[in-house]
C-alpha cells in the first residue's frame, strides 16, 4: 500500500556514506480478496489512508501519513536493523465495503547503499459470506442472516451475495450469527450460534441447508454449515506514487523573476516510479515561438519533424529508464535561446506527466519578466501571526537602496522598518503588531515603489470561565437525572467525567474548591478515586476536565466529544496548578498489567495537561450522533483514544506533573506547530489528575487543582 522510490538508478550514495546513512526505497502491494475493475482507482483510494511506520530497537523513527508525504528520492536512515509496517484502508468493526490491509517487513540499512523493501499488505479482516440450498425458499421466507460481534454487525437479507468484513478485537473474538425467517406455517423461525475465536485473513462461508435428519425446530429442519478457508488472493495491486515534477536548483512552485533577455537556462526534472507514458507541455505562444502547429506537445510521442522544431526553438530533453530499479527520470532544458526570446510579462508553461499506471502529476513553470527592480510577494498564512509578521519581496534587477514601509489600513502615516537582503529576497520582520488588525505594506528600491499589499493579524480569543469562578449543580440526563457540577458560564464549553462516576456511586471526581485557589473565589479540583463498592466492585475514575462534552456512559465506560471552535493561533497555554500524587493500588496495578502499561503497585501517579489545535476535520459518534473534532471511547472492546500524532493536529503541547506542590505554581504549555500554513479551526484541552486515566489506572486520591487558565499569544 506504500510506494516511494529513490529515482536515481545508482545504488552507491557516496554523499550519505560520510554520515553513516543509506537510502530506503519502499514499494508495496495490496493483496485483495475481490477482483477490482480499476487497479488505478483502488490505488488512489488507498493512498490517502496509507500509513507507513519505520521502527528500530529504540522505537518509531519515521512515520508517514499519506503516500504523498514519502520523499520521492528515498528515505535516509542511519545504518542498522529496522522494521517497516504499513496499513491501508478503513478499520471499522463491520462493513460490506471497508477493508483493512496491513503488512510488515524487516530490513537492514548499510551506509552508502540503497535498500529496496517490498511490503505486501494482506487483508486483515475476518470475512463472512452466506449462501443457501436451492429448496430453502420452499420452506422459509423473509429470511435474514445477521452476523456480528460487540463492535458491530451486518444483516444479509435474502440471498445477499456480498461479503461482510469484520475487525476483531481482544474483547470481541467471537462472531455470532443468527438466522431468522418465516416458516410456511407462518411461524417465526430463529437459530443463533457462534464462531468462536474468529481468525483474521480468513473467510467463513455460512451455508444454510435443509436436513430432515436434524432436530426438528418449529416444524422445519435447518442446518448451517461453516466452511473456514484462508482468504484467496484475487488481485495483487501495486500502489505507486504519482510522478514528481521539480525545478532544478529552483522552486517550481514560485515564479522565476528576471529581466527580459536575462533569464538564462532553466531545467525541470520529472521523476517516476516505472516508465513515463506521457509528458505534455503547453503554452499559449508555443506555436509562434517553436514553429509548430499547436500550443502543446507530448515529449514521449513526437514526430521527428516536431522534435527538430522544438529543439531549434531552444527546448531539449533527456529521458532515462532504469529497468532494474524500475524508475525513470526526464530532464527538460529550457535553453537561453528560448527563455531569452520571451518579452516582458508573465509566461506560464504547464507540465503534465503521466506514468504507465496512469498516475498524473501537474506543475507550472512561471517566468515573470519585467524591468521593475522588485516585486512585492503576497503575504502567506505562515508569515502573518497575531503580533508578528515576516514579509518579503523578490529582487528582479539590481539596485542600491532598499526599504520597507507599513501602516494600519486607513491611516495616512507610513512607518518604516528594517529590511534584510537574503539572496534575491528582501525580508522585513515586524513585531508589536495589534491583533485582528489589517495592515498595508510596500517595499521600495531606489526611487521605485513596489505594489502595496495588505495582511490581517490573527485574533486573540480566550477560554470562557478559565478562572472557574462560575459553577453550579445541574441535573444530568447522562447521569440518570443525578446532580453533577457544571463549570460553564452559559453555553457548554467545559465538561468532565462526573456524569459517569455519579451514575455508579454518586461520587464526583471534579468539583469546585473555595479553600484551595490561586485567585478569585474558587479553583477546580480534579481528584482521582475508586468508584464502586468496598474498593473491589467498581472502577477507577481519574479526576478530569476537558474542552468538549461528556456524551454517554456505556456500561462503566464513557464516550466523550473533545474540542471546540477556535480560529486563532495561540502559542501557549498558561495557568496555575497544584498537584498532589498518590500511590497506585493493587487493583489498578493489575489493570495496568492487563493493558500492557509499565505501572506497578506503589508507583506514584502523575498528572497531565495537554492542548491541541486541530483542523476542521470532525468525527460523528454512531451511538449518540454527536459530532466533534475528537471522539474518545474508553471501553476496551471499541476503544478509541486521542493520538497526539494524528494528522489533523496542527499544534500540540503537554505538561506532566510528577512532584507534589505545597501551593499553586505557574505553568506554561508551549504549543509546537507542525503546520503554519493554515489557521486552526478547533482547540482541545484535556486535564487529568492521572496520566493513565484513559485506561482506568492511577493513584486513588491523586489531585490536580487548576486556576486562571489563559491562552498566550506572543507571536
Amino acid at each position: 500500500m506504500i510506494a516511494a522510490a529513490a529515482m536515481s538508478g545508482c545504488n552507491d550514495y557516496s554523499a550519505l556514506d560520510n554520515t553513516g546513512e543509506g537510502l530506503l526505497k519502499v514499494t508495496a502491494a495490496i493483496n485483495t480478496d475481490v477482483e477490482v475493475k480499476s487497479r488505478a482507482t483502488l490505488a488512489d483510494e488507498l493512498s490517502g489512508s496509507t500509513m507507513l511506520w519505520i521502527s528500530n530497537s529504540k522505537g518509531l523513527v519515521r512515520r508517514y501519513d499519506g503516500l504523498d508525504n514519502i520523499p520521492s528520492e528515498g528515505i535516509a536512515l542511519y545504518s542498522g536493523h529496522y522494521v517497516a509496517e504499513a496499513w491501508a484502508g478503513d478499520s471499522v468493526p463491520a462493513s460490506f465495503d471497508d477493508r483493512w490491509f496491513k503488512g510488515r517487513e524487516p530490513f537492514d540499512i548499510k551506509a552508502g547503499q540503497t535498500t529496496e523493501v517490498n511490503i505486501v499488505c494482506k487483508i486483515a479482516n475476518t470475512v463472512v459470506s452466506v449462501s443457501y440450498d436451492e429448496n430453502i425458499d420452499e420452506l422459509l421466507s423473509d429470511y435474514t442472516m445477521t452476523v456480528g460481534h460487540k463492535g458491530g454487525s451486518l444483516t444479509f437479507e435474502g440471498r445477499d451475495t456480498r461479503k461482510g468484513y469484520y475487525m476483531m478485537s481482544s474483547k470481541s473474538k467471537d462472531l455470532t450469527y443468527t438466522l431468522e425467517g418465516k416458516l410456511s406455517t407462518g411461524e417465526t423461525y430463529t437459530i443463533s450460534k457462534e464462531i468462536t475465536a474468529a481468525k483474521p485473513a480468513t473467510e467463513y462461508k455460512l451455508h444454510v441447508k435443509y436436513n430432515q435428519d436434524a432436530v426438528e425446530i418449529g416444524g422445519a429442519w435447518f442446518e448451517i454449515e461453516i466452511d473456514e478457508t484462508e482468504i484467496e488472493i484475487s488481485e495483487n495491486v501495486v500502489i505507486t506514487a504519482a510522478p514528481e515534477i521539480t525545478g532544478y536548483n529552483f522552486d517550481i512552485t514560485r515564479p522565476v523573476s528576471a529581466e527580459a533577455g536575462a533569464v538564462g537556462r532553466r531545467s525541470v526534472i520529472v521523476k517516476s516510479i516505472g516508465q513515463l507514458k506521457s509528458v505534455i507541455l503547453d503554452n499559449d505562444r508555443f506555436a509562434e515561438l517553436l514553429s509548430i502547429s499547436g500550443n502543446d506537445f507530448d515529449l514521449m510521442a513526437m514526430s521527428d519533424e516536431v522534435i527538430r522544431s522544438v529543439n531549434a526553438g531552444g527546448i531539449n530533453w533527456t529521458y532515462t529508464y532504469d529497468a532494474e530499479a524500475d524508475n525513470s527520470m526526464l530532464k527538460i532544458n529550457f535553453e537561453e535561446a528560448f527563455t531569452n526570446s520571451l518579452n516582458n510579462g508573465e509566461h506560464v508553461i504547464n507540465i503534465e506527466a503521466k506514468d504507465a499506471k496512469d498516475k498524473v502529476a501537474r506543475a507550472a513553470l512561471t517566468l515573470s519578466l519585467g524591468a521593475d527592480p522588485l516585486r512585492t510577494d503576497a503575504p502567506s498564512v505562515s508569515d502573518c501571526w497575531t503580533k508578528t509578521a515576516t514579509l518579503s519581496a523578490t529582487i528582479l534587477a539590481g539596485g542600491e537602496n532598499y526599504g520597507f514601509s507599513y501602516r494600519k489600513a486607513g491611516e495616512s502615516e507610513w512607518l518604516s522598518a528594517p529590511v534584510e537582503v537574503n539572496g534575491d529576497k528582501l525580508v522585513a520582520n515586524l513585531s508589536a503588531l495589534e491583533a485582528a488588525t489589517q495592515y498595508e505594506y510596500k517595499f521600495f528600491c531606489d526611487e521605485f515603489e513596489g505594489e502595496t499589499m495588505s495582511f490581517t493579524t490573527g485574533a486573540i480569543l480566550s477560554l470562557p470561565n478559565a478562572g472557574f469562578e462560575s459553577y453550579q449543580q445541574i441535573e444530568s440526563t447522562k447521569a440518570n437525572g443525578k446532580t453533577v457540577w457544571d463549570f460553564n458560564d452559559g453555553a457548554l464549553y467545559w465538561d468532565c467525567g462526573n456524569h459517569g462516576s455519579t451514575t455508579m456511586q454518586g461520587k464526583q471526581v471534579t468539583e469546585p474548591d473555595t479553600e484551595v485557589r490561586h485567585s478569585g473565589n474558587a479553583s477546580v479540583r480534579l481528584k482521582s478515586d475508586f468508584v464502586g463498592l468496598g474498593g473491589i466492585v467498581g472502577k477507577f475514575a481519574a479526576g478530569n476536565l476537558f474542552v468538549g462534552e461528556y456524551l454517554k456512559t456505556d456500561g462503566t465506560d464513557g464516550i466523550l466529544g473533545w474540542g471546540r471552535r477556535l480560529a486563532a493561533r495561540p502559542t501557549a497555554l498558561r495557568g496555575y496548578a497544584k498537584y498532589v500524587s498518590a500511590p497506585v493500588a493493587a487493583k489498578e496495578a493489575k489493570t495496568a498489567s492487563d493493558e500492557g502499561l509499565d505501572v506497578k503497585e506503589g508507583d506514584m501517579d502523575k498528572g497531565i495537561i495537554y492542548i491541541a489545535l486541530l483542523d476542521g476535520t470532525t468525527v460523528t459518534d454512531e451511538q449518540t450522533s454527536a459530532t466533534y473534532p475528537v471522539i474518545v471511547k474508553t471501553k476496551k472492546a471499541v476503544r478509541s483514544l486521542f493520538k497526539k500524532d494524528a494528522p489533523n493536529i496542527i499544534a500540540y503541547g503537554e505538561i506532566i506533573f510528577d512532584k507534589d506542590d505545597a501551593d499553586f505554581r505557574e505553568f506554561n504549555v508551549k504549543l509546537e506547530y507542525r503546520r503554519t500554513d493554515v489557521i486552526p479551526d478547533n482547540i482541545m484541552i484535556t486535564c487529568s489528575a492521572s496520566i493513565n486515566g484513559d485506561y482506568f489506572v492511577g493513584g486513588r486520591g491523586a489531585t490536580l487543582w487548576l486556576d486562571d487558565l489563559e491562552l498566550v499569544y506572543d507571536k
